[in-house]
């Protein structure tokens, strides 16, 4: 048993599913409103509805045991958007659903008005009979209406469109309503989709009032295909299964396959019976609702139900069975055994009498057998014809025999029931070819396989001549020449022929014959030679038809061009071929064009020529009036612009014109003197005048004209500054034609006629203008257009630094005003589109910055600056040097320098001196910016002599490399805290070529350093003048002072101070 419909499928089983909606699938609860519901299909897909006092709830339980989704009548729907267009193949819906109303909408993707593209499903007791499918596709209104379907029940709607055969159906709980042609055309529209309501007059929301639904919708399921019947059933009894379980029907089961070992009695196969199968069909051709098989099979039925289902089954039965054999034929001689393939306890009963379960055969009869079990039932095969083939006993090639080299042997005996030939050469034709004496031999069977095996000896008494004929005059109804032209190659000649036509047989070696019969006429043509030997030709000759020659004689005018056709017939064949011949001149074809230059009647002559060289002749006679000479002239040729042809042909006064057209590539204006046309699209035009005048005579002529295309201007928008020039540019395209005049009509400048001519406004503003162009082919644009006048840009910027060593980074700030776009050129040849670009400059001779500046008109202006820098010089200046006591009493010393040079300074060697504790050095390092000052703290620190603070401090600072130790630049500085005349130091001490003496003035002015040896003796003096106060540190040399002690007086005014220093060496 195997069932092909009903199968239990859920929809998304089906291809193109576009839309799934069951309210089993909603989670909100019963009772609740329902915002969105989602397609089971597509989470992407749904219906939705923004107001919540416009949303259906869902209700539980209602329809066998499924929940709904509710519509209250008043405002409730859900909105889909512009979704769900029936699209080129079709469309299928179904609904499960119920009204409560006669006016309501289950879905629309409609307008309320008459308009094309647009469909609904709905009760519409205004519109319609009652309940409609709404389908208006874009050609017609193919709704389907019935009053037969009363609202408040719970309901299956099923709706396909068809847009490959071009119907549509609506169905209403498995009944067919009714069936429409369509277009088959798609349907698309931005309407909304909507269920639970009908689209307002303009296709979208809020809906029409009148249509909301009072009612419930359990499931929706649309395809975007039109579903086969069986498609369909399966959907439909999903759907009853799960709602209306009642009314489901079951597939059709034949049972269970049967297996029969020995009863011979016929099996009867059943439908169940159902009351809703109206019809069935069997395999077996029966239309019964049961059968009774007697052999092994399978069967299988379709039936119909009253909704149109149809229900297959299919069975397997394994019985008893006679084995069959075929009517056959046996050669002579053999034996068939027939068994008939039952054993065991049967009765057999045999044609021949016999009572076996099998016989032989090898006679030619009917032959039949019954077969009968132990209860009586009984099996009767088919009769079988036996024939017995006799081709191998009569069938012969003859004696032997004495023939010509070149002919052939062939079967003497039923050769016509021969059926396939191996002779002792291995060919397989009918004829064989003999060239030489001996003993030849053929294998020869029937249709049947019967074989036949025979020799002949053959003796050669001469060379068979190879039998040539030629035929003249093969036409119908004359005498046809047929004449031997067979040569014999033995030297030998031919001494008579036969010509065999049928029953009737001529002789001669050439004869003439009328045949009666036109086509192929078969002959058989047998040729004598002197030798005794004899050459056969089966050949035929085909006779063709005459032709008959006609044509029409045309209405013929002089200087048109006359077409000739020869409209002949030939009952066979065809006319291959025609000869014309008019006033002298030849023409060959089935058809010309002939030119008369002069009035006149003119013979005609044609011969007709058959594809079998077959003629025929005749003349006909041609009067050939005057036509008039046609002219035509036009204007410039230029798109969109109206172009006039004019008839400028001279007629005489009796041969005037009736009638003419105009021709635009074949298109007819029916015009003929003065004919106006404005062409939009250019190229080229085949432009004709065809005139009739009073004689009847048609001439036309014509001429292919070029449409120039028109100039095309894009947007004339010229931008520019006040007090500057501004060229003015048309940007025209006029597809390669040359332009040959420009006219610009500028506001407050006036006319000028240059292509780009420059102007300068004063004031900003906008300043309307025209400009008219003409090419060479006359064609005229004209375009308007504005200038743009703004406030030039102004191009200013600054720089830090203002100066410094090279390699110099220098950052650019950018002070212009009324730019948009800026252009930086550093040094020679560095670009930059930055607003405030960095630039590292590397070279003295070309440390320059230009800037150019844009507007948002493309005004331009431009400033550059030169940008100072030097050499690399490293200096530093020491500012203050200063201390502080810590709370543990210690000295902790601050020192600020300040970088004076044009460079970073990236390391500096601090040397602190104070007299009551050893030098302190340190080593910064970091980076200080050209003009910026450090205030370094020193880490060291040093401890207050018995609780004094030191009487002065110096410090050195040395700019030093970060690589090895080499000092740039040194500065030094010295603070007094003593405010008096104070000697400190005299170092080094023992000396050897120079002491430095570290002194402290109280105030500016001079004072004097002295030098005494131990006799009292004067060995220096060094005056000092206008010096400030301060420490002071004086470098005295000592080189030329011998080994000793030494006085250092220091005076300033009335005070002195002395100190001893020793020369040692």
């Amino acid at each position: 048993m195997s069932s092909i419909v009903h199968a239990q499928i859920t929809p998304d089983k089906l291809p193109n599913l576009a839309a799934w909606w069951s309210a089993d699938s909603i989670t909100v609860g019963n009772g609740n409103p329902i915002e969105t519901w989602t397609t089971n299909n597509n989470e992407y897909l749904y219906v939705t509805q923004s107001a919540a006092n416009k949303r259906p709830i869902l209700v539980d339980n209602v329809l066998n045991g499924k929940p709904v989704v509710r519509f209250d009548g008043v405002d409730d729907y859900l909105d889909g958007g512009d979704i769900l267009n029936i699209g080129s193949e079709g469309a299928t819906f179904f609904i499960i659903a119920k009204s409560n109303v006669p006016n309501a909408a289950y879905i629309s993707k409609s307008l309320y008005g008459n308009q094309p593209n647009r469909y609904a499903i709905e009760y519409d007791a205004q519109w319609s009979k009652g309940f409609v499918f709404l389908h208006h596709d874009n050609v017609n209104n193919n709704s389907i209406e019935t009053e037969n379907n009363p609202f408040g029940n719970d309901e299956m709607i099923t709706v396909t469109v068809n847009n490959t055969n071009k119907t549509n159906a609506l169905f209403i709980n498995g009944f067919l309503i009714d069936s429409k042609a369509i277009s088959g055309l798609a349907m698309s529209s931005s309407f909304n989709f909507l269920i639970g309501g009908y689209n307002n007059t303009l296709g979208f929301t809020p809906p029409q009032d009148g249509y909301y639904l009072n009612g419930d919708i359990a499931e929706i399921i649309i395809y975007n295909r039109p579903l086969s019947q069986l498609e369909r059933q399966e959907i439909e009894n999903y759907l009853r299964l799960k709602y209306f379980p009642s009314e489901y029907r079951p597939a059709v089961d034949l049972g269970a396959d049967i297996v029969e070992s020995y009863n011979l009695a016929p099996i009867t196969i059943s439908v169940p019976v159902e009351p809703y199968y109206v019809s069935y069909e069997w395999n077996t051709g029966a239309t019964t609702p049961s059968i009774d098989v007697t052999k092994s099979g399978t069967y299988w039925v379709t039936v119909y139900d009253d909704w149109g289902y149809i229900y297959s089954d299919t069975i397997r039965v394994q019985k008893p069975d006679i084995t069959a054999i075929s009517d056959t034929t046996l050669c002579a001689g053999e034996t068939l055994v027939w068994d008939c393939g039952l054993s065991g306890a049967y009765t057999y009963n045999w044609s021949t009498g016999e009572s076996s379960q099998s016989i032989s055969i090898s006679s030619a009869n009917d032959y039949w057998v019954n077969v009968q079990d132990s209860f009586g039932a009984m099996l009767y095969s088919d009769t079988v014809h036996v024939a017995v083939s006799t081709f191998a006993q009569e069938a012969s090639l003859g004696p032997d025999t004495a023939s010509c080299q070149g002919n052939s042997i062939e079967l003497l005996t039923r050769k016509d029931d021969a059926h396939s030939y191996l002779w002792n050469d291995g060919s397989t034709k009918p004829k064989f070819v003999v060239n030489t004496a001996g003993t030849y031999s053929v294998i020869v069977s029937d249709i049947y396989g019967c074989t036949l095996y025979d020799t002949i000896e053959v003796t050669i008494k001469g060379l068979a001549p190879e039998v040539r004929i030629s035929a003249e005059n093969i036409c119908f109804g004359q005498s046809t020449k047929l004449e031997n032209i067979t040569i014999p190659t033995d030297g030998t000649a031919v001494i008579a022929t036969q010509w065999v036509f049928g029953a009737d047989t001529l002789t001669g070696n050439v004869i003439h014959k009328t045949f009666l019969h036109m086509g192929t006429n078969t002959m058989r043509v047998i040729a004598e030679t002197e030798s005794g030997c004899f050459g056969v030709l089966d050949t035929s000759v085909y006779i063709g038809q005459v032709p008959i020659s006609h044509f029409s004689p045309p209405r013929a005018c002089t200087h048109n061009n006359i077409e000739f056709i020869n409209t002949g017939t030939i009952q066979s064949g065809y006319i291959q071929n025609s000869i014309w011949n008019i006033n002298g001149m030849s023409y060959s074809g089935n058809s010309f064009t002939h030119s008369f230059d002069t009035i006149g009647v003119y013979p005609v002559y044609l011969q007709s020529i058959s594809n079998l060289g077959c003629t025929h002749d005749t003349t006909i006679t041609v009067e050939v009036r005057e036509s008039a000479e046609l002219q035509f002239v036009y204007n410039k040729t230029c798109q969109n612009e109206k172009m006039f042809f004019f008839d400028k042909t001279t007629y005489k006064p009796e041969n005037s014109p009736v009638d003419g057209n105009w021709y635009v590539n074949d298109v007819e204006f029916p015009q003929y003197s003065v004919f106006g046309k404005t062409f939009t699209t250019p190229g080229k035009y085949a432009i004709a005048l065809e005139v009739t005048t009073i004689n009847g005579c048609t001439n036309r002529v014509s001429d292919t004209i070029t449409i120039y295309e028109a100039p095309v201007f894009d947007s004339l928008k010229i931008y520019g500054c006040n007090l500057q020039e501004i060229t003015l540019q048309e940007y025209t395209n006029t597809f390669n034609q040359n332009v040959v005049s420009y006219t610009w009509d500028i506001d407050s400048i006036g006319i000028r006629v240059e292509k780009n001519p420059v102007v300068v406004y004063k004031n900003t503003g906008i300043y309307p203008f025209t400009l008219e162009i003409t090419t060479e082919h006359e064609c005229i644009g004209k375009a308007q257009g504005k200038i743009y006048v703004q406030e030039p840009p102004v191009a200013d910027f600054t720089f830090y630094p203002e100066f410094g060593a090279a390699p110099l980074e220098v950052e650019f700030f950018n002070t212009s005003k009324g730019a948009v776009a800026y252009s930086w050129r550093f040094e020679e040849n560095t670009i930059s589109h930055e607003t405030n670009p960095r630039y590292e400059f590397s070279l003295l001779d070309t440390s320059y910055a230009h800037l150019t500046v844009f507007s948002s008109y493309n005004c331009v202006d431009s400033i550059a600056k030169h940008i100072p820098i030097d050499l690399k010089n490293q200096q530093i200046k020491i500012m203050s040097v200063s201390y502080h006591i810590t709370d543990r009493g210690f000295l902790q010393y601050t020192v600020q320098v300040a970088n004076t040079g044009n460079a970073p300074i990236h390391m500096i060697e601090f040397l602190l001196e104070n007299p009551n504790s050893p030098t302190i050095a340190e080593t910064w390092k970091g980076f200080l910016e050209v003009g910026s000052s450090l205030t370094y703290s020193f880490v060291s620190t040093t401890k207050m002599a018995d609780s004094k603070t030191p009487p002065y401090l110096c410090v050195i600072g040395n700019i030093i490399s970060q690589d090895i130790y080499k000092i740039y630049y040194a500065d030094s500085m010295c603070v007094d805290f003593n405010n008096k005349l104070t000697l400190f130091s005299i170092a080094p001490n023992p000396a050897d070529d120079f002491i430095t003496i570290t002194l402290s003035t109280p105030d500016e002015g001079d004072f004097s350093i002295e030098c005494y040896n131990a006799q009292g003796k004067v060995c220096s003096k060094q005056v000092f003048t206008n010096i400030t106060a301060g420490i002071q540190q004086i470098q005295i040399e000592t080189h030329n002072l011998s080994v000793g002690i030494y006085t250092l007086r220091v005076k300033k005014g009335a005070k002195k101070i002395d100190s001893q220093f020793i020369i040692s060496r």
